[in-house]
């Protein structure tokens, strides 16, 4: 079930024009920069975005303006787990097998000292559940780390409830265009 969810929430995503998820982009930047969570989170994991998600470029370029720290995450070769390094405005960027950037160097981070997750997601329901792509590497974390977690996802890719499984974790906040859900 959740296969074909997947599929046709992405197919839904990927109906969207350029401009349409820079719209949706840009009003989910003006909603989560406007949450006290957010403004008092000074350690911030963050997705670097593919073209077709929620773009975190605005979101990454405010936190590095207020000084504050930003990880991304980085898949370990030869498994289905992320390292968390801390980006800095000098780190060079390289596409991994997936076609997302990553670090190509830079510092590891424990997720222990991680105030906030923004994750990437495919769809949600208004439970803050998360569908994701389906390879397991956000599951893993959001298991792991003990900070806040939110989502971002276009309205249009909400469902009333999504099929959950023992192994996923809720979300703290799913923040869309028109709404914060918590």
């Amino acid at each position: 079930m959740k296969v074909e969810l997947r599929e046709k929430l992405l197919h839904k995503r990927n109906q969207l024009e350029e401009y349409e998820i820079q719209a949706i982009s840009n009003q989910i930047y003006k909603n989560i920069t406007e949450l006290g969570v957010f403004q008092r989170a000074s350690m911030v994991h963050c997705y670097l975005s593919l073209p077709k998600e929620v773009s975190t470029g605005l979101i990454i370029n405010d936190l590095l303006e207020e000084s504050k720290n930003v990880v991304v995450p980085r898949v370990i070769k030869g498994s289905n787990k992320m390292e968390h390094i801390l980006l800095s405005t000098q780190e060079q960027l390289a596409r991994n097998p997936w076609g997302i950037l990553e670090p190509l160097g830079g510092n590891q981070i424990p997720i222990k000292l991680l105030d906030m997750v923004i994750v990437p997601m495919v769809g949600g329901d208004r439970e803050g559940n998360r569908l994701g792509y389906g390879k397991g590497f956000y599951d893993q974390f959001l298991a792991e780390v003990e900070c806040y977690k939110i989502g971002l996802v276009p309205e249009i890719c909400l469902v009333d409830r999504l099929p959950i499984e023992p192994h996923d974790v809720k979300l703290d906040m799913i923040v869309t265009e028109h709404s914060v859900i918590t």
